[in-house]
């Protein structure tokens, strides 16, 4: 995985910081209380099952409540805002990722219910789309 000399290719640096990332998660299903309440986030590989979940009905609300409050412009403590369609379908594929990695929400905010992360997680798998 190295070129030249000895430095390492642009794709073995990305293997090696998405590694990195996913180290901190498990694998599984999420876990939940009598309440259902999620106890822990657990990695999952999601489908796109259609009908892909509403971006307006299903995800909009999920993103207002549970990401907004860090990914909104101009923020200090996020990156990328996720407070418009356009928004999230510019990073959906980063957003994916973290999101069945478990690494969103990060480890000081509250967990989505396994039904707002299931509802999110097959939207992001199903492409998406502006529904």
């Amino acid at each position: 995985m190295t070129r030249g000399r000895g430095h390492p290719s642009a794709a073995s640096a990305h293997v090696l910081a998405l590694a990195a990332l996913l180290t901190g998660c498990g694998g599984g299903a999420t876990s939940t209380t009598d309440a259902g309440q999620p106890t822990a986030c657990m990695h999952e590989d999601p489908t796109c099952a259609a009908p892909a979940p509403s971006y307006s009905a299903d995800v909009r609300p999920i993103l207002e409540e549970a990401c907004a409050t860090c990914h909104y412009a101009g923020s200090n403590l996020a990156r990328s805002a996720l407070t418009s369609y356009s928004d999230v379908h510019s990073v959906y594929g980063a957003a994916l990722g973290q999101v069945s990695a478990c690494l969103m929400p990060p480890p000081s905010q509250p967990l989505l219910t396994a039904e707002a992360r299931t509802t999110l997680l097959t939207w992001l798998a199903c492409g998406a789309p502006d529904n």
